[in-house]
């Protein structure tokens, strides 16, 4: 089983990933979007560092949104509908926030 997050810039967004990941097959109790703390991404299987980093978008106002992919495919299937949707490049703002 693979998790995959995305980190949007609002709720609204992330509503649109979620219909999106909803249309195309992912069941809906596989879909969470979540504020939450970095514990409990880390529970879901986000990496340490992905989750203090997608924790901080939260604080910045963004939205997370995961999903379990039953596999490899599944996951890059989310993955791309995820970038589709405008999920921020989280590597990207990590580094801009830590030159902050």
């Amino acid at each position: 089983m693979y998790i995959v997050a995305g980190l949007m810039r609002d709720a609204h967004q992330a509503r649109g990933l979620i219909r999106a990941l909803a249309d195309a097959a992912f069941e809906r109790e596989e879909i969470d979007m979540s504020g939450g703390p970095v514990v409990g991404l880390v529970k879901c299987g986000v990496p340490e560092g992905e989750a203090q980093v997608l924790a901080e978008g939260v604080r910045r106002g963004g939205a997370i949104v995961a999903v379990r992919a039953d596999d490899e495919m599944e996951a890059e299937q989310a993955a791309l509908l995820m970038s589709r949707h405008g999920a921020v490049d989280i590597e990207a703002c990590a580094t801009g926030w830590r030159s902050q």
